[in-house]
């Protein structure tokens, strides 16, 4: 329907039966849509407003033809290159198909690239690519909820209702303090938000990314055990009465004081030592290894990035390849059955199936010390056949 529009108010010489001529598929139906489409466009545009709006698509159009934007193709017999702009003068009936293209463009479905060569550039436009949209991991948002969970836990002081006297004849709250059991398991959850800083900085940290991990960790679970025990949060209690009448002879509204049991402060501290703790740990194994090489860059594209850089696959290398053990494999994302020597993977992560031979040159020989440890493992191979699943 846009593209109609567009290409009606910027040229109204062009019929039905032209138009359609380039419609291989469906003819009659072309026809009947854009009669009754040029119909509610008559309807939909007034008389006053169709030369401003055909100004517009006109100086569109003329943008976009100056731009050379263009559609390729080669013909099947002899290979020619068949390069066609999309706003041609000469195919005037082809405006309809092109006004969709750039609509499609527009929503960002289709991408116009520049080749730029010795002999000239060529401004084409690609076919119909759809964004792909998909929600984050849920089973990587609990951990993250889990350490802000903890923080909170950390930063907020436990208030009791507690009796006083021989018979219990006042009530008073009373401030406690976290069990030290308490205190170590939730300063243990709070590690959880290091772990998803490092998972989301490996496509920086690399080849670093084993080394200061644990460490990090184990810093911000000491420091955040040592903060609470030695600096625990307080909560405080100011007795203010304060009364108020919001309406008189029938209404009285009084303030007795303000109770606080949290405090945001120690929330941000916890979340600024992990922030420095990953950075001060990254820095330090960063200078005291600067030129540590990066042998996991292209172990298998098979692997998450966490898989890729977290596993420890020293003692799963056979010559040039890795293997990969069939629970790790699920850990990834990657489900494998064997069938003779054929490996059949399911990766979850791209919902495809791969199927990977073992060539001879990997094939473990039973002499060998890693064989009894392959027997249950597959190879790590980017030769691997993408089979959709």
């Amino acid at each position: 329907m846009s593209s109609l529009i567009a290409a009606r108010v910027s040229q109204r010489s062009s019929s039905s039966v032209s138009t359609c001529k380039s419609e291989t598929r469906s003819v009659g139906r072309c026809h009947l849509f854009l009669d009754e489409a040029a119909n509610l466009s008559q309807s939909f545009f007034s008389r006053q407003n169709l030369p401003t709006h055909a100004a517009y698509a006109r100086a569109a159009q003329l943008d976009i033809y100056t731009l050379n934007v263009s559609l390729l193709q080669f013909r099947h017999d002899d290979g020619t290159a068949l390069v066609h702009n999309l706003f041609s003068p000469d195919a005037a009936a082809f405006w309809f198909f092109s006004w969709g293209f750039v609509f499609e463009w527009l929503l960002g479905n289709r991408d116009v690239v520049s080749f730029e060569g010795d002999e000239g550039r060529l401004m084409l436009m690609s076919s119909t690519a759809f964004s792909v949209e998909s929600l984050p991991n849920p089973n990587a948002i609990p951990y993250l909820m889990s350490s802000l969970v903890a923080f909170c836990l950390l930063s907020t002081s436990q208030l009791h209702l507690t009796q006083f006297g021989p018979v219990g004849l006042m009530t008073a709250f009373e401030f406690h303090q976290l069990e030290w059991y308490r205190v170590v398991l939730t300063a243990g959850e709070a590690t959880w938000f290091v772990y998803v800083l490092c998972d989301v900085l490996i496509v920086v940290t690399k080849q670093h990314t084993a080394a200061y991990t644990t460490y990090s960790g184990l810093i911000v679970w000491v420091i955040a055990i040592a903060l609470s025990v030695y600096s625990p949060v307080t909560g405080t209690a100011v007795v203010n009465r304060a009364c108020s009448s919001p309406v008189v002879d029938f209404k009285l509204q009084c303030d007795a004081g303000v109770v606080s049991i949290g405090s945001v402060t120690r929330v941000w501290e916890l979340v600024g030592i992990s922030l420095v703790s990953v950075g001060a740990c990254y820095l330090f194994q960063l200078i005291r290894h600067p030129s540590l090489p990066d042998t996991r860059h292209s172990v298998s594209l098979l692997l998450s990035c966490g898989a890729t850089y977290l596993f420890t696959m020293d003692n799963w290398k056979y010559k040039h390849g890795y293997y990969l053990d069939k629970a790790s494999a699920v850990i990834t994302g990657l489900v494998c059955v064997q069938v003779k020597r054929k490996f059949y993977i399911l990766d979850i992560k791209l919902w495809r199936m791969f199927v990977i031979d073992i060539p001879p040159d990997l094939q473990v020989p039973k002499t060998h010390p890693m064989y009894d440890r392959v027997r249950y493992a597959f190879p790590l191979l980017s030769s691997a056949t993408s089979v959709n699943a």
